[in-house]
């Protein structure tokens, strides 16, 4: 097996990391832009959630089970 020298393997990181960026700021932002994830997105900003949040369950939404899965009941692990 022939390993690659430095130059290569810079190469290949920098086509890596490139393409990542790629896939990170041109490919999902267009796919939030169509589709059904613009759906998703505009139902959730007509409920006044802000789909970039990290936590819902203390949204008045959430607790007035206007939102997915707020009819659950919590889970509590031993």
């Amino acid at each position: 097996m022939r390993w690659p020298n430095e130059k290569q393997r810079g190469w290949r990181t920098m086509l890596w990391l490139s393409s990542g960026l790629l896939v990170w700021l041109v490919v999902l932002p267009w796919l939030a832009r169509t589709g059904g994830f613009a759906e998703r997105l505009r139902e959730l900003a007509d409920r006044g959630v802000d789909p970039s949040a990290l936590f819902y369950t203390d949204h008045p939404a959430f607790a007035a089970g206007a939102l997915p899965g707020a009819d659950t009941q919590p889970t509590e692990t031993p």
